[in-house]
């Protein structure tokens, strides 16, 4: 822990780029590392949010905003890598530039580790990098850019390490004085030759996701070579695919308990995302069933990851006991946001743990939502519910 004081750090190394971290950056970090599937990508997600939460803002100032476009890091990569990408596309010339942000807690600047998946995955790879020294311990939190380098150093003079696939950076190729980033970032062409990848068929692509969805401790990125590797996050559309499933999985492997939210007890349902059915839902649903008194309902947004794109549905799930002591349960599908009905023949079946179907609807032609017929539980049960369009299949495990 560095015990000096932050304005002490910036006065002697003034070169640099040293930032505050407020205490809602922190807050906002630590809400958002829910949406992963392990401990090492819920890390990145929070030492990454920081470190975009408050460099956004801070480079769009230095830059100025009537010349500069800056677009971010998609949150989904870092389930599998630690970094965060800063496109910046400068309006007056047309020019772009691409900074990756290496984020560290460590103390010591004599190397500097980039992931090889930001080096040479064509569209991750960047024009400069920037290793970001993290001080959280200390009352007064910061991050500190201490350099930057360009690719085409990295590929010439770093080591590579192939077994863990990092590159290594000697701090005798690396630039202090950060001022010479802003003119090289509008002059400089320093990104070099970028090596194309193999192509991936949708049935290898596929294959892949399924390989790669089962949850892990840490990251599958030295599951499979890396050639493959790199071609599957090379395209947008099944990096987003492979991580909806390994967190789904992750979700789907814990059971709700729905005796919880008879008692009030609702921290594990706002863990596994279901939320207020207002917060999905602008009006009340409209039941077919008999009148349900002081009924609990939570509501939960799923993402179906299709071929042709991304479906959005939300599951509504009602809940009450009868004078038996038994549990009814009324379940609803409706469309998402600004779409009036759901996708044609999708599918919400009940289920046993096992697998044995109880009962299923499909929608059809200008549904605007669809349900189960109402049925109950006892103390002990289990169920599951499947919700299924083109293919894809999204479950929900229950417990009473």
């Amino acid at each position: 822990m560095n015990t000096r004081s932050f304005e002490t750090l910036t006065n002697l190394d003034s070169e640099h780029i040293w930032l505050k971290i407020s205490d809602s950056d922190l807050t906002n970090a630590q809400l958002a590392t829910k949406n992963y599937s392990n401990q090492t990508g819920k890390h990145n997600c929070y030492l990454n949010s920081l470190v975009t939460s408050v460099f956004v803002p801070w480079i769009e100032q230095k830059l100025g905003l009537t010349n500069v476009n800056l677009c971010a890091t998609k949150p989904e990569t870092w389930e599998f890598v630690n970094g965060s990408s800063i496109t910046i596309n400068f309006s007056e010339n047309g020019n772009s530039k691409r900074l990756i942000l290496i984020p560290s807690e460590a103390i010591d600047t004599e190397e500097f580790t980039i992931p090889q998946e930001w080096v040479d995955i064509p569209n991750w790879a960047g024009d400069y990098y920037l290793p970001v020294q993290l001080e959280l311990e200390s009352e007064e939190k910061y991050l500190h850019i201490w350099g930057f380098v360009s690719r085409e150093t990295v590929k010439k003079t770093a080591d590579f390490d192939p077994t863990f696939r990092e590159y290594f950076v000697s701090v005798d190729n690396i630039i202090y004085d950060l001022d010479l980033l802003y003119s090289a970032l509008e002059l400089c062409e320093e990104k070099g030759e970028l090596q194309s990848l193999p192509e991936l068929s949708t049935e290898t692509a596929q294959k892949l996701i399924t390989q790669l969805s089962e949850v892990s401790r840490y990251s599958p990125r030295l599951d499979v070579n890396f050639s493959q590797w790199a071609a599957l996050l090379n395209n947008e559309k099944w990096l987003t695919k492979l991580y909806h499933q390994r967190v789904n999985y992750q979700l789907a492997s814990k059971r709700t308990n729905l005796r919880d939210w008879l008692e009030n007890k609702l921290d594990q349902a706002i863990e596994l995302g279901w939320l207020l059915r207002s917060d999905y839902l602008p009006r009340e649903p409209i039941m077919s069933t008999a009148t349900i008194n002081n009924p609990i309902s939570r509501a939960k947004l799923l993402n179906l990851q299709l071929e042709i794109g991304e479906k959005s549905v939300v599951l509504l799930l009602i809940i009450l006991t009868d004078s038996k002591g038994r549990y009814n349960i009324s379940l609803q599908v409706h469309p998402f946001g600004n779409n009036i009905y759901l996708p044609n023949n999708l599918s919400v079946s009940l289920c046993l743990i096992s697998g044995e179907k109880l009962q299923t609807v499909t929608s059809r032609f200008h549904n605007n939502y669809i349900q189960l017929r109402q049925f109950s539980c006892d103390n002990g049960d289990e169920f599951k519910i499947e919700i299924s369009l083109e293919g894809v299949t999204i479950s929900e495990k229950f417990c009473i």
